[in-house]
């Protein structure tokens, strides 16, 4: 399904899908009435960011602990990557510009067991294969082809995807939490994006006469990309 970006800056659209997902334990961030500054300051130094190559490292570390592959492909050509386990800091600081209420306050989140995770966005071949629909047809900006990422899918529709595709394999699929989402996403950075602080359409599909945290404008294609 398509979707881009990390998770405190992404569309609501359906980006992720995995399987084999482990609990998830959540440490709540600090209220007013249990103020403990330091513990919080431990949690979020403690959930450092980390380089691609460190990033690469602890997902060959787990592959080999778990004796699993890094990158598998299922029966329908989706290809997805090991995520290890882990913690980060959920959510944007409160000095990010343009940001959402909602993305704070920031928290230590910890997945305590690794899964695996969609690369790339389910393809309109891969959903019809499963789904035998194609709710994109004649939609606007969407595009026919293969390669082409679904669009114009529902929560309904994807929870169903990943119901027949769990029957059909025999084993789980289900969308990521939110968390897991942001976790994958950021990949050991703290940045409003994976790739850095601007968004102007170079390093992403984006409307790019509208830049977010630079001024540099960049393209603006008009539509979904293969």
């Amino acid at each position: 399904f398509s979707g881009s970006g990390n998770a405190s800056k992404s569309d609501s659209t359906m980006g992720g899908l995995g399987f084999w997902v482990g609990s998830i334990q959540i440490m709540a961030p600090m209220t007013r009435t249990l103020v403990c500054q330091d513990l919080l300051k431990v949690w979020l130094e403690d959930a450092h960011a980390f380089s691609p190559q460190e990033a690469v490292r602890r997902q060959e570390a787990a592959a080999n602990s778990l004796g699993r592959p890094k990158v598998i492909c299922n029966s329908v050509g989706m290809k997805l990557v090991l995520i290890p386990s882990g913690k980060f800091s959920m959510g944007s600081p409160a000095s990010e510009g343009s940001r959402d209420s909602d993305e704070g306050p920031r928290h230590c989140v910890r997945i305590s067991k690794p899964y695996y995770f969609g690369m790339y966005e389910v393809t309109q071949t891969q959903f019809e294969s499963v789904m035998a629909s194609r709710p994109w047809r004649g939609k606007r900006m969407a595009k026919d082809g293969p390669d082409y990422a679904a669009s114009y899918i529902s929560w309904e529709d994807a929870v169903e995807f990943c119901r027949t595709l769990s029957a059909k394999e025999g084993r789980m699929y289900r969308l990521p939490t939110e968390a897991e989402w942001e976790y994958a996403c950021r990949a050991g950075t703290t940045t409003p994006f994976h790739f850095g602080k601007a968004l102007n359409g170079e390093k992403a599909n984006c409307d790019g006469r509208y830049p977010y945290g630079t001024e540099e404008k960049g393209q603006h294609v008009g539509g979904v990309t293969r």
